[in-house]
């Protein structure tokens, strides 16, 4: 907060703040409401913010910009394997992280120290868990009651719901749970990427949504 108190309020920046669910949100709502008229500034972060904020959502990499990221970090860290990995082989290690730019770095990092990449992909494996913990555990811990509920209703379904589908099932599991509420709990887990909106098949005109990757 003394950041922004030390500038003039005719001063203008632009300012990044990444990976915010590792700071209270508390801290961060106070931080924010002293920035200078003018001043813009980017947050990336999984967990809402509510009225201080306009969601822009990011979905996964391209597997072009998936590559991409890979051969660059690669170089960034001189990881000599990584680096001479063939087109196809990188494109397989892309798409099995489902095009994730955490997991890709991850990865890549991972790499360098010295992991092998067939166990680091390995969804049984500790190397794998240790990713989905680092990545998610937070996350988690900060979903409220209805978004925990719509994410084990989903996971037990093991399919695809629509939103009525949903809602009755939430409210005849918990029937102190409002529409409202499980409206703005699945627009936290679509925007946290815990749900997705999978692609639509023909012309399907019910959206359907489904466990993101790292969430099954």
């Amino acid at each position: 907060t003394r950041y922004w108190r030390d500038w003039s309020s005719d001063v203008c920046s632009s300012d990044l703040l990444d990976t915010l669910e590792t700071i209270s949100s508390e801290s961060v709502r106070d931080f924010l409401s002293y920035i200078p008229t003018g001043t813009k500034v980017l947050i990336t972060t999984r967990l809402a913010l509510g009225q201080s904020e306009r969601p822009y959502a990011l979905g996964p990499f391209e597997e072009r910009e998936s590559v991409h990221l890979f051969r660059a970090y690669a170089d960034a860290l001189g990881t000599d394997h990584a680096k001479k990995l063939s087109e196809n082989s990188i494109k397989n290690f892309c798409s099995r992280l489902s095009n994730n730019p955490l997991a890709i770095k991850w990865f890549v990092g991972s790499v360098a120290n010295g992991k092998d990449p067939a166990s680091l992909i390995a969804r049984q494996s500790d190397d794998f868990r240790q990713l989905l913990s680092f990545a998610f555990t937070d996350l988690f811990q900060s979903l409220d009651s209805s978004s925990r509920l719509i994410v084990e209703i989903i996971y037990v379904a093991s399919r695809e719901l629509s939103r009525a589908e949903i809602a009755w099932l939430v409210e005849d599991l918990d029937n102190t749970i409002t529409n409202s509420s499980v409206d703005t709990a699945l627009r936290l887990l679509i925007t946290s990427s815990i749900l997705r909106k999978p692609i639509s098949r023909g012309t399907q005109a019910i959206q359907k949504l489904e466990l993101g990757a790292f969430a099954k």
